[in-house]
């Protein structure tokens, strides 16, 4: 796949011109018609998938960010082959979101410019694919089980935590599967976790510990309170 880019000049004017028609319908080059017709094919057999229509994508939020995540990574990177490279481009995301498919941004976040193309990180369907590509696991079915007990909050702790190389994709991995194999569900509790990672990962390097990852993230969840007597398996 030939990705195409929108600078951030050029989406605003793309956004405020649909904003002003209210035309928040495909506009995109020919080369993108079977990607178009995939990714909306995607996103409407998740409202299938969880009974509902698009008025009630907002209050089925997560359930519908984890459920076409999947769908949307495994599209992505199995039959388009986006790499890491590509989709660390803010500006190939601006195009998908502003030419292929604006109108399912729109009924996840209504006609909010950050979400669109405005702000690093913020882009819907860019979150998407960043927070499954950290936690998957093995296959689609084992990622899910991983996620699905995760929130909106999840995302966010997870998608802000970039460092200055980009995101650490080993260590996010292990973490999200200890919080899925430790029962973590209280997301005061995974936002202790979280901000305990960025202080400690600026004086040790995980892969240096004894253990390695795996023992670095668990000392993280023990350190934060996290009782680890009782796992889940997966």
């Amino acid at each position: 796949m030939n990705w195409l880019r929108l600078n951030k000049a050029k989406s605003k004017k793309c956004f405020d011109e649909m904003n002003e028609k209210k035309d928040f319908n495909s506009n995109c080059d020919e080369s993108y018609d079977e990607f178009k017709r995939d990714i909306l094919n995607k996103f409407y057999e998740t409202l299938h998938e969880l009974n509902i229509g698009v008025d009630d994508v907002k209050s089925k939020a997560y359930d519908v960010d984890y459920i076409f995540g999947i769908k949307l990574y495994n599209l992505m990177t199995f039959k388009y082959k986006i790499s890491e490279n590509e989709a660390g481009n803010e500006d190939v995301w601006r195009y998908i979101q502003l030419k292929v498919c604006p109108q399912i941004i729109k009924y996840r976040y209504g006609i909010n410019e950050d979400r669109y193309y405005k702000t690093a990180r913020r882009m819907w369907l860019e979150t998407l694919w960043w927070y499954v590509h950290l936690a998957w696991r093995n296959d689609d079915t084992t990622t899910r089980e991983i996620l699905k007990e995760n929130t909106t909050d999840t995302i966010l702790n997870i998608i802000d935590r970039t460092g200055t190389y980009g995101y650490r994709r080993e260590l996010f991995n292990e973490i999200l599967y200890k919080k899925y194999l430790y029962k973590v569900t209280d997301r005061d509790q995974f936002r202790k976790i979280m901000t305990l990672n960025t202080m400690k990962i600026q004086v040790i390097d995980p892969f240096l510990v004894n253990g390695g990852i795996e023992k670095y993230v668990e000392e993280l969840f023990v350190e934060s309170g996290v009782e680890i007597n009782e796992l889940r398996r997966c």
